[in-house]
Protein backbone atom coordinates (compact mmCIF):
# COMPACT_ATOMS: atom_id res chain seq x y z
CA UNK A 1 0.00 0.00 0.00
CA UNK A 2 1.37 3.53 -1.09
CA UNK A 3 1.47 6.67 0.79
CA UNK A 4 -0.97 8.38 -1.94
CA UNK A 5 -3.36 5.35 -1.05
CA UNK A 6 -2.84 6.06 2.52
CA UNK A 7 -3.69 9.83 2.13
CA UNK A 8 -6.74 8.61 -0.27
CA UNK A 9 -8.18 6.53 2.42
CA UNK A 10 -7.55 9.23 5.17
CA UNK A 11 -9.87 11.60 3.08
CA UNK A 12 -12.10 9.23 1.95
CA UNK A 13 -12.54 8.24 6.01
CA UNK A 14 -12.92 12.03 6.70
CA UNK A 15 -15.36 12.95 4.42
CA UNK A 16 -17.83 9.77 5.16
CA UNK A 17 -17.44 10.84 8.83
CA UNK A 18 -18.55 14.58 8.13
CA UNK A 19 -21.69 13.37 6.16
CA UNK A 20 -22.66 11.30 9.41
CA UNK A 21 -21.86 14.09 11.41
CA UNK A 22 -24.11 16.51 10.71
CA UNK A 23 -26.91 16.08 13.89
CA UNK A 24 -29.50 16.47 11.68
CA UNK A 25 -32.03 15.18 14.59
CA UNK A 26 -30.82 18.02 16.26
CA UNK A 27 -31.51 20.53 13.84
CA UNK A 28 -35.01 19.63 13.57
CA UNK A 29 -36.30 19.33 16.86
CA UNK A 30 -34.53 22.77 17.38
CA UNK A 31 -36.86 23.98 14.50
CA UNK A 32 -40.28 22.00 14.62
CA UNK A 33 -40.58 22.36 18.49
CA UNK A 34 -37.62 24.66 19.67
CA UNK A 35 -35.85 21.94 22.21
CA UNK A 36 -32.64 19.90 22.56
CA UNK A 37 -33.51 16.59 21.90
CA UNK A 38 -30.25 15.66 24.01
CA UNK A 39 -31.98 15.87 26.64
CA UNK A 40 -34.95 14.69 26.00
CA UNK A 41 -36.06 10.81 26.03
CA UNK A 42 -33.05 8.50 25.40
CA UNK A 43 -30.80 11.44 24.63
CA UNK A 44 -29.93 10.11 21.59
CA UNK A 45 -30.03 12.24 18.02
CA UNK A 46 -31.15 8.85 16.54
CA UNK A 47 -34.78 8.79 14.17
CA UNK A 48 -36.97 6.30 17.27
CA UNK A 49 -36.15 9.65 20.13
CA UNK A 50 -37.32 11.89 16.98
CA UNK A 51 -39.96 10.15 16.14
CA UNK A 52 -41.33 9.93 20.12
CA UNK A 53 -39.97 13.01 21.47
CA UNK A 54 -40.53 15.57 18.32
CA UNK A 55 -42.70 14.30 15.63
CA UNK A 56 -43.41 12.31 12.51
CA UNK A 57 -42.41 15.07 9.75
CA UNK A 58 -38.73 15.69 11.85
CA UNK A 59 -38.55 12.00 12.35
CA UNK A 60 -38.70 11.76 7.86
CA UNK A 61 -36.28 14.29 7.81
CA UNK A 62 -33.51 12.81 10.14
CA UNK A 63 -34.11 9.45 8.26
CA UNK A 64 -33.61 10.77 4.52
CA UNK A 65 -30.60 12.68 6.16
CA UNK A 66 -29.25 9.43 7.00
CA UNK A 67 -30.05 7.76 4.18
CA UNK A 68 -28.64 10.50 2.17
CA UNK A 69 -25.47 10.73 4.04
CA UNK A 70 -25.27 6.58 4.31
CA UNK A 71 -25.28 6.18 0.27
CA UNK A 72 -23.10 9.28 -0.30
CA UNK A 73 -20.38 7.69 1.75
CA UNK A 74 -20.69 4.47 0.16
CA UNK A 75 -21.08 6.02 -3.85
CA UNK A 76 -18.13 8.34 -3.31
CA UNK A 77 -15.88 4.90 -2.13
CA UNK A 78 -17.06 3.35 -4.81
CA UNK A 79 -16.77 6.08 -7.63
CA UNK A 80 -13.28 6.67 -6.71
CA UNK A 81 -12.17 3.74 -5.44
CA UNK A 82 -13.66 1.50 -8.16
CA UNK A 83 -13.80 -2.57 -7.31
CA UNK A 84 -12.02 -1.60 -3.68
CA UNK A 85 -14.01 -3.43 -1.10
CA UNK A 86 -11.52 -2.04 1.94
CA UNK A 87 -12.65 1.58 0.58
CA UNK A 88 -16.46 0.63 0.93
CA UNK A 89 -15.53 -0.54 4.16
CA UNK A 90 -13.70 2.57 5.17
CA UNK A 91 -16.99 4.60 3.81
CA UNK A 92 -19.24 2.50 6.09
CA UNK A 93 -17.59 2.67 9.10
CA UNK A 94 -16.68 6.70 8.99
CA UNK A 95 -19.94 7.28 8.43
CA UNK A 96 -21.90 5.13 11.30
CA UNK A 97 -18.70 6.44 13.41
CA UNK A 98 -19.71 10.04 12.59
CA UNK A 99 -23.39 9.42 13.30
CA UNK A 100 -22.81 7.71 16.64
CA UNK A 101 -20.23 10.42 17.68
CA UNK A 102 -21.39 13.59 15.28
CA UNK A 103 -18.66 16.42 15.82
CA UNK A 104 -21.33 19.20 15.38
CA UNK A 105 -23.32 17.85 18.08
CA UNK A 106 -20.30 17.81 21.18
CA UNK A 107 -19.70 14.12 20.20
CA UNK A 108 -23.31 12.85 20.69
CA UNK A 109 -25.18 11.12 18.22
CA UNK A 110 -27.31 8.04 17.87
CA UNK A 111 -26.71 4.58 18.00
CA UNK A 112 -25.88 3.83 13.83
CA UNK A 113 -27.99 1.61 13.00
CA UNK A 114 -29.97 3.16 11.09
CA UNK A 115 -27.35 4.25 9.09
CA UNK A 116 -25.51 1.62 9.15
CA UNK A 117 -28.58 -0.13 7.81
CA UNK A 118 -28.92 2.05 4.46
CA UNK A 119 -25.13 1.83 3.97
CA UNK A 120 -25.40 -1.81 3.80
CA UNK A 121 -28.93 -2.10 1.54
CA UNK A 122 -26.36 0.25 -0.72
CA UNK A 123 -23.15 -1.47 -0.76
CA UNK A 124 -23.84 -4.94 -0.16
CA UNK A 125 -27.40 -6.46 0.62
CA UNK A 126 -26.37 -9.94 1.64
CA UNK A 127 -24.40 -8.18 4.22
CA UNK A 128 -27.45 -6.47 5.97
CA UNK A 129 -29.88 -9.55 5.75
CA UNK A 130 -27.28 -11.28 7.84
CA UNK A 131 -26.74 -7.86 10.20
CA UNK A 132 -30.65 -8.04 10.56
CA UNK A 133 -30.92 -11.67 11.28
CA UNK A 134 -28.82 -11.31 13.85
CA UNK A 135 -30.26 -7.64 15.39
CA UNK A 136 -33.47 -9.88 15.35
CA UNK A 137 -31.50 -13.13 17.32
CA UNK A 138 -30.00 -10.97 19.63
CA UNK A 139 -33.37 -8.70 20.12
CA UNK A 140 -35.63 -12.16 21.18
CA UNK A 141 -34.16 -12.66 24.35
CA UNK A 142 -35.61 -9.76 25.95
CA UNK A 143 -37.10 -7.79 23.41
CA UNK A 144 -34.86 -4.26 23.99
CA UNK A 145 -33.10 -2.93 21.01
CA UNK A 146 -30.96 -1.26 23.40
CA UNK A 147 -29.26 -4.56 24.65
CA UNK A 148 -29.52 -5.86 20.30
CA UNK A 149 -27.67 -3.02 18.69
CA UNK A 150 -24.75 -3.62 20.55
CA UNK A 151 -24.75 -7.58 20.14
CA UNK A 152 -25.37 -6.73 16.71
CA UNK A 153 -22.15 -3.99 16.80
CA UNK A 154 -20.03 -6.94 18.61
CA UNK A 155 -21.23 -9.34 15.80
CA UNK A 156 -20.05 -7.18 12.57
CA UNK A 157 -16.69 -8.71 12.65
CA UNK A 158 -18.12 -12.02 12.45
CA UNK A 159 -20.62 -11.04 10.18
CA UNK A 160 -17.98 -9.77 7.12
CA UNK A 161 -15.57 -12.65 8.03
CA UNK A 162 -12.84 -10.87 10.16
CA UNK A 163 -10.36 -13.16 11.30
CA UNK A 164 -8.42 -12.85 14.25
CA UNK A 165 -9.59 -9.53 14.63
CA UNK A 166 -9.30 -8.57 18.37
CA UNK A 167 -12.17 -6.13 20.04
CA UNK A 168 -12.73 -4.21 23.55
CA UNK A 169 -15.78 -4.86 25.24
CA UNK A 170 -17.38 -4.05 28.35
CA UNK A 171 -15.44 -4.19 31.36
CA UNK A 172 -12.33 -4.59 30.18
CA UNK A 173 -12.05 -7.83 28.67
CA UNK A 174 -11.60 -8.68 25.23
CA UNK A 175 -12.94 -10.69 22.30
CA UNK A 176 -11.09 -12.57 19.97
CA UNK A 177 -13.19 -13.22 16.82
CA UNK A 178 -12.43 -16.21 14.84
CA UNK A 179 -14.61 -17.48 11.80
CA UNK A 180 -14.55 -21.19 10.57
CA UNK A 181 -15.87 -22.33 7.27
CA UNK A 182 -19.07 -23.55 9.09
CA UNK A 183 -19.31 -21.80 12.39
CA UNK A 184 -18.12 -19.00 13.69
CA UNK A 185 -16.89 -18.93 17.61
CA UNK A 186 -15.71 -16.34 19.78
CA UNK A 187 -13.28 -17.36 22.30
CA UNK A 188 -13.46 -14.83 25.49
CA UNK A 189 -9.99 -13.74 27.03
Amino acid sequence: MTFEQLQSYAALGAVSYLLGSVPTALVVSAIFKRVDLRSMGSGNLGIYNTLFRVGKLPAICALIWNFSAATSAVLLAKSFFSGDSVAVLIAITAVTAGSMWQVFARFSGSRGTTTLGFALVYAEPLILAACVGAFFLALLPRRRTTDATPTLHRLLPVIFGFDGMVMDVRGGRSCNWSTTRDQATIERG
